[in-house]
């Protein structure tokens, strides 16, 4: 229930950003837009760099837990 409610009330956040975002970003002068910019382009730099690691490690508990059920199955 409690799961529920916050999945709701983070939606609703989410949207209320994303639909606000446009009208902020319109108001903003050229130095703060710029900065958004670049704060966004080094956020997508990380997202970039991490990636590789998030996958491999996703793969390793993903063999992890085959292996596990093999061992707990007796093969």
């Amino acid at each position: 229930m409690m799961k529920k409610r916050f999945l709701k009330v983070t939606a609703f956040f989410v949207t209320l950003v994303a639909l606000s975002v446009e009208t902020v970003m319109a108001a903003l002068p050229t130095a703060a837009t710029d900065a958004v910019t670049t704060v966004q382009t080094d956020a997508l730099a990380m997202v970039d760099a991490v990636w590789p690691y998030v996958a491999a490690i996703t793969v390793a508990f993903v063999i992890y837990r085959i292996f596990r059920r093999a061992i707990n199955s007796g093969g």
